[in-house]
C-alpha cells in the first residue's frame, strides 16, 4: 500500500468558499460553547465545587461576621458567582445574602471606630 504525502499538497479555494468554511467553524464553536454551558461543569469540576460548597456552607453557618472581623466576603462573592455559573442558583443567592450581612457588620465596625474617636457611641445597625 502506498502512502501519499499531503504535507506538500497545494489546495486552491475561492475566497467565498474560505469565508463559508470560517463561518461554519464559528457556528460550530458557538454550538460547542452552548452545549458546555447547558451541560454544566465537567463531572470532576462539579464534584470539587460540590465539596467546596459543603465547606463554605459550614463556614457561613458557623462563623458569624460579628465574631470574625475581616470575613473574606469578596472571595465568598466570587464563589457565589461560580455557583451561579454551575446552576447552583439557590446556594449562590444564600451566599450573596451572607456577603451583604458581612458588609453590614464591617460598615458597623467602621462607624463604631469613628464614633469612638469622636467620643460618641454608635448604635447597632438595623436588624442586628
Amino acid at each position: 500500500m502506498s502512502v501519499i504525502d499531503l504535507s506538500k499538497t497545494t489546495v486552491t479555494v475561492s475566497l467565498a468558499a474560505l469565508d463559508a468554511l470560517r463561518s461554519r467553524v464559528a457556528e460550530l464553536e458557538h454550538e460547542v460553547a452552548e452545549r458546555r454551558t447547558a451541560e454544566g461543569p465537567p463531572p470532576d469540576v462539579a464534584a470539587a465545587l460540590s465539596a467546596a460548597a459543603e465547606v463554605v456552607s459550614f463556614a457561613v453557618g458557623n462563623l458569624h461576621p460579628n465574631d470574625h472581623p475581616r470575613w473574606p466576603a469578596d472571595a465568598l462573592s466570587r464563589f457565589a458567582d461560580e455557583c451561579e455559573r454551575a446552576t447552583l442558583t439557590e446556594l449562590a443567592q444564600c451566599y450573596r445574602g451572607f456577603v451583604d450581612k458581612v458588609h453590614t457588620y464591617e460598615d458597623y465596625r467602621v462607624r463604631q471606630a469613628q464614633a469612638r474617636v469622636r467620643g460618641e457611641r454608635d448604635p447597632p445597625p438595623p436588624g442586628l
